[in-house]
């Protein structure tokens, strides 16, 4: 196996475990055009759901767009995830253009007594820490 294979199979691994079963569900739901019902059911894990896309030919080492938009849509925007996808692309793809840039805005609300709260605005989601 090539190095560029074993690093697409290693990242796929690393956005999997990025996923939880609510993110899956989602984007199980998203792919219904795409995978037959009786298949779509039997998937129980994100590796599953990345092996179908890509007998299908949505997903390969050059195109990861579907599961891009299937992380913005589905999963909240998973930063962390589409990370992992565009750290592949940039040194995989030529001439790849990142689409996260990472936080918009940063707000925070200090509540004297409680947990202070940080809200992080990504583009197409948001993410609140408590900062205790």
């Amino acid at each position: 196996m090539d190095e560029r294979h074993n690093s697409y199979k290693d990242m796929l691994l690393d956005v999997s475990l990025r996923i939880d079963k609510d993110d899956l569900q989602r984007m199980k739901f998203k792919c219904d055009q795409v995978i037959k019902k009786r298949q779509n059911e039997k998937i129980s894990q994100p590796t599953e759901l990345f092996t179908a896309l890509e007998e299908r030919g949505f997903l390969s080492e050059t195109n990861l767009d579907y599961v891009k938009g299937l992380l913005k849509t589905c999963c909240g925007g998973k930063i962390d995830a589409i990370r992992a996808l565009e750290n592949y692309e940039r040194i995989y793809i030529p001439g790849f253009v990142p689409t996260v840039t990472g936080p918009q805005t940063t707000n925070t609300t200090y509540r004297p007594g409680k947990c202070s709260l940080r809200t992080r605005y990504f583009p197409g989601s948001r993410t609140t820490d408590c900062l205790c």
